[in-house]
């Protein structure tokens, strides 16, 4: 009876995970991964029946027989209780796979990596190779102890070849992700070397643990040689000497005899060794863990020295010991771990009340009272008496780190090839998402009188492309791991999460870090600085969420009635320009949604990305055109507008009959497909029915002269925050190749009279 419940409790993991595996492979458009992952847990389910009801004949059974020294139907229980430590591995072997061939947009620039990263990336795949190994070792070691039978054996003959060798055998399963990154830096060599002393470090790690294992037993314990020989490390040892209680920490010792059989010898009363071993590495291993976070902390710390590979391995090393550390001791009752984990978390989350939250300010004192949009335009006529007749506006796309770099390149290169003309005529931007944080690269020592010198915007190019996504990783591996493990510690950090961390790297590359809402306001009432207004959505109403500068809830009429704005929520509340950019670049599960901190009154609305609502900024800004062009045209008899679209994909509906559809599977992820394609072309047909009827009211009728242009990017760039070279240079190569023979350029040429 015992096998039909570890028969089912095997078919019911396998066929979670196949589900979980084909659901991503299928939103990737990757058929042919998908389907290998219903075939292989298909094939798994079948090898599981035979091997258990046919009792291995043939082949099977001889090859069985070669191998071990147990029964078939042992081999059987272990490879269910071995399975997270398998699962591991296979992840540690085929996350190359995963990243340059299923998802690449998502993580195959987790490779783009420098030479000396390859140090840390050799370390962390050596440890977690050898931590599998462990792992293994003792689940088969005290597995008989913990679930009774005779166990897993593997024939004397293989033990004596596979013991001596086990450290190299194991250490290869690191060497395609050592491989890939290898091929990606610029010296191949030198990434070799750093690998190579990455895992000289690590096993410099097994051996200080083997150490520290050996110094707190006594002399009459046999040296382990779970990691390596203990027996180095000892001064004394005589194996005729009275076996002594091992000096193992009272609380550590109380703590195993509690968890029962497997973990405690009740014979011999004292704990399994080996556990005590596992212990010594967990300590040195928790001691690497606290000091690459807290050195590589993207606020304070070295954060560009540790690659996001790194982390992502960090998580993964976690994962090997903690896991495998849940089945064995959740499956001596034969409880799923998955479902007992789960429900832990609920109910540490639902006590703790924890939430993610973005940090508001306290309006400073001298802050600029009132600023509607008539306003914001009256201060920018004021400085601009000469040329008033001539106004730009930018609607930035959203598209992660690449349409951050992609509006960087286009607004500082229309700076640079145009100068004061084009900074005196900017009147407003407006981004979605990765837009956004172009925005804040830009507007970074923004004056419209004093145009940049090339180096100056060069910096803000390199600011805009430069990789975050180490910073991201690190608030996965540490606070956000902390608040999935631990809600009431990271309670008392209700703000750090990996939506903040991405703020402080951006936070670390501007020249004023720390302007804020009001402290743009004053420049607007001064005219030196153009209105961003960063869309954001309300997760609680499905509105759009405007947080400006600028009084936009006070624009009057119809205007902005459809949305919510900051300081329409928080009127005696400031937010940092970092963190508007934050909120409305919470790109799905890379950033989370968040609301404001507890102190800033009102209601505390989750924000989520700009793209749910409007992932083109368009809405805002024929919004704010629509307000403030009745004035303008009173003012300024027949102005001409440039309306500038910076996106990086064109603004057009097109897509591709995907082939090879099964009915059944496709049905599973078919409505969150359609949902996603038909968020996308709604938006688009709302934004060019909005932009017709801009057309309409104004330059048909003779009041203002719009002129639109477009400029797409057209690459397919990484969705993650992180360039590769690659695609950075297709992305400088496509400004350039605007420039010299783009037709929408020609008409930015003749709006400025060039």
């Amino acid at each position: 009876m015992q096998y039909v419940i570890l028969l089912a409790l095997v078919l019911a993991e396998l066929s979670a995970l196949a589900l979980a595996v084909a659901l991503a492979f299928g939103l990737a458009g990757d058929s042919r991964a998908k389907h290998a992952c219903y075939t292989g847990a298909v094939v798994a389910g079948i090898i599981v029946l035979v091997l258990n009801y046919a009792g291995i004949r043939g082949l099977l059974r001889r090859l069985h027989d070669a191998l071990f020294a147990n029964a078939p139907s042992e081999t059987i229980r272990y490879l269910f209780f071995l399975r997270y430590p398998l699962l591991c591995l296979t992840l540690l072997v085929s996350l190359p796979w995963l990243a340059t061939k299923t998802m690449p947009r998502l993580l195959d620039s987790l490779f783009s990596v420098s030479s000396f990263d390859l140090f840390w990336i050799g370390t962390l795949c050596g440890l977690n190779s050898w931590s599998i190994m462990v792992v293994m070792e003792l689940v088969v070691m005290y597995g008989p102890y913990r679930f009774g039978g005779e166990g897993l054996r593997l024939r004397p003959g293989w033990l004596r070849w596979l013991a001596p060798m086990r450290h190299v055998l194991y250490a290869l399963l690191g060497v395609p992700i050592v491989f890939t990154s290898c091929n990606r830096v610029d010296y191949p060599g030198w990434g070799i070397f750093w690998a190579v002393v990455g895992f000289l470090c690590a096993f410099l790690i097994l051996l200080l643990t083997a150490w520290q294992r050996e110094q707190v037993v006594s002399a009459g314990t046999e040296p382990s040689h779970l990691l390596v020989n203990g027996s180095w490390f000892r001064r004394r040892w005589n194996a005729d000497e009275d076996e002594q209680q091992p000096d193992a920490p009272k609380p550590f010792v109380l703590l195993l005899r509690f968890l029962g059989p497997g973990y405690y010898d009740d014979q011999r009363q004292q704990p399994q060794p080996g556990h005590l071993l596992a212990l010594c590495l967990l300590l040195a291993l928790g001691c690497l863990y606290v000091l690459i976070g807290f050195a590589f902390r993207p606020s304070g710390g070295f954060g560009d020295v540790f690659p996001a590979l790194g982390y992502l391995l960090v998580v993964l090393l976690l994962l090997v010991w903690a896991l495998p550390a849940a089945s064995f001791f959740f499956d001596r009752w034969r409880v799923p771990v998955v479902p007992a984990l789960f429900v832990t978390v609920l109910a540490t989350y639902g006590a703790a009340n924890t939430d993610h939250f973005y940090q508001t300010r306290a309006a400073p004192a001298d802050r600029v009272v009132s600023l509607s949009p008539t306003e914001a335009l009256d201060a920018w006529l004021e400085v601009r008496p000469e040329s008033s007749h001539r106004m730009a506006v930018v609607a930035l796309s959203g598209g992660g780190i690449a349409a951050a770099a992609w509006g960087a390149e286009v607004l500082t290169g229309l700076e640079g090839e145009l100068g004061r003309p084009f900074t005196e005529s900017l009147h407003v931007l407006c981004g979605a998402s990765g837009g956004s944080v172009a925005m804040i690269h830009y507007l970074d020592g923004f004056h419209a009188q004093r145009p940049r010198s090339p180096d100056e915007l060069e910096r803000i190019r390199r600011a805009a492309s430069h990789s975050t996504l180490a910073a991201l990783t690190w608030g996965v591996a540490y606070p956000d791991l902390w608040r999935l493990m631990a809600p009431p510690v990271m309670s008392w950090f209700p703000y750090q999460d990996r939506g903040w961390a991405l703020q402080e790297a951006w936070r670390s590359l501007l020249r004023y870090p720390d302007a804020t809402l009001h402290t743009i306001r004053r420049q607007i009432r001064n005219g030196t600085v153009p209105v961003p207004l960063f869309d954001a959505t309300v997760v609680d109403t499905g509105r759009q969420f405007v947080i400006s500068p600028v009084d936009v809830h006070r624009a009057g009429g119809n205007r902005f009635r459809a949305c919510q704005s900051f300081f329409g929520e928080y009127p005696e509340r400031d937010l940092d320009l970092v963190t508007a950019a934050r909120l409305s670049a919470t790109f799905p599960w890379v950033s989370p949604i968040c609301r404001a901190s507890r102190d800033s009154g009102g209601v505390g609305w989750h924000i989520a990305d700009a793209a749910y609502f409007d992932n083109y900024g368009t809405v805002s800004l024929i919004e704010w055109l629509n307000t403030v062009l009745p004035r303008y045209t009173r003012l300024v008899p027949r102005p001409k507008l440039l309306f500038i679209r910076i996106t990086i994909r064109e603004l057009q509906f097109a897509g591709a009959l995907e082939k090879e559809k099964p009915g059944w599977t496709y049905t599973l992820y078919g409505p969150l497909t359609t949902l996603l394609a038909t968020g996308a072309t709604s938006q688009l047909a709302r934004n060019d029915h909005m932009l017709e009827a801009l057309l309409e009211r104004w330059a048909d009728r003779g009041e203002v002269d719009i002129e639109v242009v477009d400029f797409p990017l057209r690459i397919e760039a990484p969705l993650s925050w992180q360039l590769t070279p690659e695609s950075l240079a297709e992305i400088r190569s496509r400004w350039a190749d605007e420039v010299s023979r783009g037709e929408q350029w020609k008409k930015v040429q003749q709006f400025y009279g060039r």
